[in-house]
């Protein structure tokens, strides 16, 4: 056990050994302070000591040592010579004071894996009640938790966002890239507002190669004949899921995770909780004739509640990109994605002359908060989505 007087000059001159290791105890700490060298060259810091009352309290009264404990304090020249010395200094006198560093070291490391990006992530969407929770879990547990889901959030730099994104970019996969930024300063601002988080630099991060482009796309009056046809000839449940679409402006997940306890057949509206909308407020959506009898053509499951689904209503059906490239198919033009519909209804019933606050009421849109107006509109949304279905039917009459 050679005890030195360390020096960077004569740390960078220490040899390693041939085999095992070797310890140099330097003699300024006291011979507290270690650094042990390996055979590869590797020179890594520790100190050793014994703390006070660990070995108990003896007759009189005296706080008995425990045996000899060591702690690492990080590798050669990472952690500097003054820096171990000061760490060991430290260590050294709390274990004087019967403070046990190892209790320490062991709660930051908790701490440290509190606070990792995955164990946040379970925590902030564990507390959320809302349709998205899901689609948010599985961008977590496929494009972010891989690649940086071990490392706590404090320790996440602009850097490492940068490369985790450049990773979709790269292989042509912006919408992920852009998904993937959004539940970064989702998570983010969360941490941030419950004083985890430090420094919240995903508030205003910004990359240009994955500038959202708004979608402006609306289908004209013969690929609407079309996209109907389509749903026409596919089978349940994509079939008369996309007609729904057409039919109401609602989201797509509102539509295929729709329920059968959610179905009003004395107002011919559906009932949608909070957490099934992406505003996190309740909607009721009354329903044009000919989307109820779309609704009244289905029969329910025996095995689970959902409408639209392919294991006898025990789960949700899901218009994936699969179900999209088949209506394109069988539509016979693509460039439009099922999005798109709720903007086509949306502009059919302004060319309508629908009045544009019942217009936005009918896609969902927040209309402001007024106490005082809890007027549903229901007739007037009801009567506009008939209009347009009217609309729709001298449409494929008219081009049939």
């Amino acid at each position: 056990m050679p005890k030195l007087k360390l020096s960077d000059a004569k740390i960078r001159s220490l040899k390693p050994p041939a085999t095992g290791r070797v310890d140099y105890y330097d003699a300024d700490s006291g011979g507290k302070l270690v650094l042990r060298v390996g055979t590869s060259g590797t020179k890594a810091w520790s100190v050793v000591f014994r703390v006070a009352g660990g070995g108990g309290i003896s007759d009189t009264g005296r706080l008995l040592r425990d045996k000899q404990r060591r702690v690492s304090l990080g590798a050669y020249p990472l952690v500097s010579l003054g820096d171990a010395r000061r760490k060991a200094a430290e260590i050294v006198a709390n274990a004087d004071q019967g403070i046990d560093p190892r209790v320490a070291q062991r709660a930051e490391v908790d701490e440290r894996l509190e606070t990792t990006v995955a164990t946040l992530a379970d925590r902030m969407l564990g507390m959320e009640n809302h349709g998205s929770v899901e689609k948010y879990r599985k961008y977590f547990q496929m494009h972010i938790n891989p690649h940086i889901g071990r490392k706590p959030i404090n320790d996440l730099t602009v850097d490492d966002v940068d490369d985790l994104l450049a990773l979709f970019v790269d292989a042509g996969k912006e919408g992920t890239a852009r998904e993937v930024r959004k539940m970064l300063r989702k998570l983010f601002g969360w941490a941030k507002k419950r004083r985890i988080l430090a420094d919240n630099f995903m508030a205003d991060y910004e990359r240009r190669d994955i500038a959202y482009q708004p979608r402006d796309r609306v289908l004209n009056t013969d690929e609407m004949k079309k996209v109907w046809n389509a749903a026409e000839a596919m089978s349940y449940p994509y079939g008369p899921a996309i007609k729904l679409l057409i039919l109401t402006g609602l989201r797509k997940s509102e539509i295929t995770k729709l329920t059968w306890d959610e179905l009003d057949h004395e107002n011919q509206a559906l009932h949608l909780g909070s957490e099934r909308s992406k505003t996190r407020v309740r909607i009721f959506a009354p329903l044009s004739d000919m989307a109820w009898e779309v609704l009244k053509a289905q029969e329910p499951g025996k095995k689970g509640p959902y409408v639209f689904s392919t294991t006898d209503g025990q789960s949700p059906t899901f218009l994936d990109k699969k179900a999209q490239t088949n209506l394109h198919k069988v539509a016979g033009f693509g460039e439009f994605w099922f999005h798109d519909l709720r903007r086509t209804l949306r502009t059919r019933l302004a060319m309508l002359g629908v009045d544009r606050d019942i217009a936005e009421r009918i896609i969902n849109h927040s209309q402001g908060k007024d106490q005082y107006d809890q007027y549903g509109y229901q007739e007037e949304r009801r009567a506009a989505l008939n209009l347009f279905a009217e609309h729709l039917k001298g449409l494929v009459r008219e081009r049939a």
